[in-house]
């Protein structure tokens, strides 16, 4: 997961380059940083005040993912809210968990947390149709190693269709409604976010 998302990062990065991507190279990686820096040094920290060793390639993966959602920023004011995103998913694997496990994925409750305080919100930004060959790869690859190919599948086989339905009801055509959908989040929270093992239930009739 980590290589993958660290080549989805590059391939936008390539993009920012020559102007596919609405923002600079330079905002990219700065927000990357930051945001990968700050996850693993709270998790380092909360690893210490419980007790729990930090993982650190989860920290990375959670870094890159908030990378992904949120878009990149060279602002001050902006850099701060991302900080302060890193701080909550990073914390949450350490306070919000039960029986070893997330109580909710750590990226989407910062999302939401951020979101709910009035702070800003996630943009979603990988959801690009220039990304998405190489987002539904990853995913792929994701889902072939953890095993929930099922549980991806019925999300897709519910959001799509009712997705399809509500930009026919605006009056797209569906080649239109089709295309629309690459600018959702489908691909990158079925084969990322919501397969995240330690946040799915344990048994496999609880993720269904």
């Amino acid at each position: 997961m980590s290589l993958g998302l660290t080549g989805v990062w590059a391939a936008a990065l390539a993009l920012s380059f020559f102007g596919g991507i609405a923002f600079s190279p330079l905002a990219l990686v700065v927000s990357t940083v930051l945001l990968v820096a700050v996850t693993i040094i709270t998790s380092i920290l909360c690893g210490k005040l419980f007790g729990i060793k930090a993982h650190i390639e989860s920290s990375y993966i959670t870094g890159l993912i908030l990378a992904l959602i949120f878009t990149p920023t060279l602002d001050v004011a902006g850099l701060v809210v991302l900080a302060f995103v890193a701080m909550i998913a990073a914390a949450s694997k350490f306070i919000l968990v039960f029986k070893g496990r997330h109580v909710f994925n750590p990226a989407a409750l910062a999302a939401a947390v951020v979101a709910l305080v009035g702070l800003g919100s996630a943009s979603w930004w990988v959801a690009t149709p220039a990304l998405t060959v190489l987002v539904i790869g990853v995913g792929i690859l994701s889902l072939y190693r953890t095993k929930h190919f099922m549980v991806a599948g019925l999300f897709l086989a519910i959001t799509i269709p009712a997705l399809l339905i509500q930009l026919l009801g605006f009056g797209m055509t569906l080649p239109e409604s089709a295309w629309a959908l690459l600018s959702w989040p489908l691909f990158f929270a079925a084969g990322v976010m919501l397969t995240e093992p330690l946040t799915l239930p344990p048994k496999r009739w609880q993720m269904y």
